[in-house]
């Protein structure tokens, strides 16, 4: 398995950070573990992500761009997408249809579901988090344009809920994907949290690749 991997955006890595950190004031538990980006998805390179940072990646993300011909003799069209795969049986939130829902800042991921939603994944292979439309990402609100996607993971042998936000940043040249830009988890077993909680005490780590 390979460990994780960070990736610094070439043009103005710290720009991009202070722009990832504008935009949310969320609720603080002293509970809640927070780790801060940002990480860049790139074709090519799948992020392993270790949540708990016990040595064992928790979820997989990768980048990537389908080309679709929608009649013979037409222009292809290219559909940049953000897709994931869950280690060791871990889960995200899922709707009715067994897809993956994103969510907004201050929305509770915890055991209690509805609506139809539900835990889940899928045990071989790589599960669709979002498609671009044009130069929009579906799920993704806000400015600029964020997405929060909510796990459910194993952490010494207990369940522990999180969730990962992902960013469109505003920087130029325009990024093509999503970033991760931060993430957390209530280290209390079977506790909810709310997309976007953190400490309280704002005992933040920055993760960099030197």
């Amino acid at each position: 398995m390979k460990p994780l991997r960070f990736v610094l955006l070439g043009v103005c890595p710290l720009a991009l950070a202070a722009v990832l950190r504008l935009v949310n004031d969320s609720v603080a538990d002293d509970r809640v573990v927070y780790r801060e980006g940002p990480i860049v998805l790139t074709q090519g390179s799948p992020i392993d992500l270790d949540l708990d940072q016990d040595g064992v990646a928790d979820f997989r993300f990768s980048v990537g761009t389908l080309a679709e011909l929608p009649s013979p003799g037409a222009h292809s069209i290219s559909r940049p997408y953000l897709d994931t795969f869950a280690f060791n049986r871990n889960d995200y939130l899922l709707n009715a249809d067994g897809r993956i829902v994103l969510k907004e800042a201050g929305f509770k991921f915890g055991p209690k579901t509805k609506d139809g939603k539900s835990w889940g994944h899928r045990d071989s292979e790589v599960q669709a988090i979002a498609y671009a439309s044009g130069n929009t990402w579906p799920g993704f609100s806000g400015k600029p344009p964020e997405a929060y996607l909510g796990v459910r993971f194993v952490s010494k042998g207990a369940v522990h809920y999180g969730w990962i936000r992902f960013v469109v940043p505003k920087t130029y040249p325009p990024a093509a994907f999503p970033v991760i830009a931060d993430w957390a988890y209530e280290s209390r077993p079977n506790t909810l949290i709310r997309a976007g909680e953190k400490p309280s005490k704002r005992e933040v780590s920055t993760q960099t690749d030197g």
